[in-house]
């Protein structure tokens, strides 16, 4: 029955018992002697849910307060979990998103997103949820000051820790790391941080750095920099709000409304998302009125089965401090980037003109940088930003290059 709990399996293959706690190797990135770290623990038993079996994990995180923690969504193919992953990818979300398999995907798997699809056959998939996930989506916060600690480096840590929880789960020493739109950053991130334990990067549609300009000289942090970035903060909010101008509640009434197939709501949410960020930059639906243009790539029922089960919230910290080390290869005032000079990993990148010219150029800048000569770059110019992961193509253009790149830098004969 979709939805009902599975069996772990039972061959040599032994993943982490129900109700047991993961005890990880000692992780360099986080400070030992903090109390607040508890290990990674198995929530409740695994899921089936339409083709993929389900397995959550979650932990605290520093510095402890009521919403530092974060989970991580192992993902397989159902029929496959009697045998051993030979490849593991970590996966990092977008703003706004999060690792699960969406509910819509039980009843129709053709609404899950790419992170899902990729786990099938050899290849195991572990998506993270982030801190805010936690955030109740229908009850107002008691005072949302919190999240100025959820800075980049607050994330870039828990992807770390995420990356080995993969590792000792799996039994693979090397994890390839997946990020789309803001989680191409963390992605890089990591690498930089642990390239021991990371077998390739693959990017969509995101980026880490960009080519200053001729001159250009590196933003420097101002005075008292906490001092002002708590005062921007309070004044233009803590906490971006997906919701928008539309409200929570409405929001999913369409979302909703479009998944079941309601022609009037699936048009209107295809002229939102058509129009959000310009001409087709968000996402190019294939019910696209007349008026604006010929069809796009993807059917909408497969942007609103993603986007309903968004995160409401996002911490704004992170927009207000990137432009102080997008733009130079390693920023003195930051652990994030830490690395980045020297890394060299193999990378696979997917572009889209959704974000920009800009955007794609930082894209490919940040993928040339890792990659090195081995680097491989796809330009998916008829996509917007959110087609790269539910595009009724998406199969031959994103996820066979991705499987190919997964088999040629695992060394895996066997096809994932």
């Amino acid at each position: 029955m979709p939805g009902a709990p599975v069996a772990e399996a039972s061959s040599g293959y032994q993943p982490i018992p129900m109700g047991s706690a993961l005890q990880l190797p000692e992780n360099p990135a986080e400070s030992e002697d903090d109390a607040s770290l508890a290990p990674w623990t198995p929530k409740g038993e695994a899921q089936l849910i339409g083709l993929w079996q389900v397995q959550r994990f979650q932990r605290s995180v520093p510095p402890g307060g009521k919403h530092d923690r974060i989970s991580v969504n192992r993902i397989r193919g159902f029929s496959d979990v009697k045998t051993p992953p030979k490849i593991a990818v970590l996966y990092l979300p977008g703003t706004f998103m999060n690792g699960r398999v969406p509910a819509a995907a039980d009843l129709d798997p053709e609404l899950a997103p790419l992170h899902v699809w990729l786990a099938s056959g050899a290849v195991a998939v572990y998506a993270l949820d982030y801190r805010t996930h936690t955030l109740d989506p229908n009850s107002p916060l008691e005072d949302p000051r919190f999240s100025a600690a959820w800075n980049s480096e607050a994330f870039v840590q828990d992807a770390l820790s995420a990356l080995e929880l993969a590792r000792a789960d799996s039994g693979i020493e090397r994890i390839f790391v997946m990020g789309f739109s803001r989680g191409v950053a963390y992605t890089y991130a990591v690498a930089a941080a642990r390239p021991d334990a990371v077998a390739g990067l693959i990017a969509l549609d995101g980026s880490f750095k960009r080519r200053p300009a001729p001159g250009e000289e590196l933003q420097e942090l101002p005075e008292n920099a906490d001092v002002r970035l708590l005062a921007l903060l309070e004044e233009q909010g803590f906490l971006r709000d997906v919701g928008g101008s539309r409200g929570w509640a409405e929001r999913r009434r369409l979302m909703t409304a479009a998944i079941s197939g309601a022609k009037e709501p699936g048009e209107l949410l295809s002229r939102v998302l058509y129009g959000a960020w310009g001409p087709g930059a968000l996402a190019r639906p294939a019910e696209l009125p007349e008026d604006l243009g010929p069809p796009g790539v993807t059917p909408i029922r497969r942007l609103a089965a993603m986007m309903i089960d968004y995160d409401r919230y996002f911490p704004a910290v992170q927009n207000l401090e990137a432009p102080y080390f997008v733009s130079v290869a390693d920023a003195p005032h930051t652990a994030v980037d830490d690395g980045w000079p020297e890394l060299s990993v193999p990378t696979l990148y997917f572009g889209t003109l959704g974000l920009g010219s800009d955007a794609l150029q930082a894209g490919i800048h940040s993928a040339a940088h890792a990659g090195g000569d081995q680097v491989e770059i796809h330009l998916l110019e008829r996509y917007g930003h959110l087609d790269v992961l539910v595009a009724q193509d998406r199969e031959e253009q994103v996820l066979e290059p991705i499987q190919a790149f997964l088999r040629s830098h695992s060394h895996q004969e066997e096809a994932p």
